[in-house]
């Protein structure tokens, strides 16, 4: 996924303030959004899922699941991000550009100890992840402020 079509998700759906977080920052950094969303996977334990959409959700950003979705595909090579961790709401495996991908994803899950029923779906009762300990820090305060998230990791 490159920034451009990142900018062109904020644009189409999810409005300016989304946009300019998606916009590439000089000196390679990840775009503001995309390091909230990081931030916040960093802090999915091992075992747990959760979705697109509900990343979007506890950032302040109900329609960027997408978004959520295009910051995951680039997250880099190497990095210790558990992007496998996030699912579609439906609780399966999201289909991407190479069906290998979802081989390794699913791997990468069964190893920590999420099952998929024969239909490869997960149970997102039993292995769906609550959220961060303190919700507060992804949503806006009362003066529409948001906060960022702690990058310590809770795994």
């Amino acid at each position: 996924m490159d920034h451009l079509a990142a900018g062109q998700v904020g644009h189409s759906k999810i409005g300016s303030a989304l946009a300019d977080e998606t916009a590439p920052v000089p000196g390679g950094k990840p775009p503001n959004f995309y390091a909230a969303v990081y931030r916040l996977v960093a802090q999915i334990p091992a075992g747990k899922v959760t979705s697109y959409g509900q990343i979007a959700r506890w950032l302040g950003h109900p329609s960027a699941a997408r978004a959520v979705g295009y910051a995951l595909h680039a997250v880099p090579a190497g990095s210790d991000i558990p992007w496998q961790r996030v699912i579609n709401a439906a609780g399966r495996i999201s289909s991407r550009c190479d069906r290998h991908y979802e081989a390794i994803q699913r791997a990468l899950l069964e190893a920590e100890g999420v099952r998929f029923d024969s239909y490869g779906n997960v149970d997102l009762g039993r292995f769906g992840w609550p959220g961060p300990r303190h919700p507060e820090v992804t949503r806006g305060n009362a003066a529409g402020h948001r906060h960022s998230i702690d990058a310590g990791s809770h795994r």
